[in-house]
């Protein structure tokens, strides 16, 4: 169910943010400046991954 949260959000945000807003946000996570919770945090770097 975790994983199926993740896929979830991480489709999420590649469906409907537009590139730019997806950068900025790993960058601000990247750097320790994004307060997400976990399965957030979990889906952006499985984005960034690809």
């Amino acid at each position: 169910q975790r994983q199926d949260a993740i896929d979830g959000i991480a489709n999420h945000i590649n469906k409907f943010w537009t590139r730019r807003m997806r950068e900025k946000l790993l960058e601000q996570v990247k750097h320790g400046e994004a307060q997400l919770d976990e399965l957030p945090r979990e889906a952006l770097r499985k984005l960034a991954a690809r």
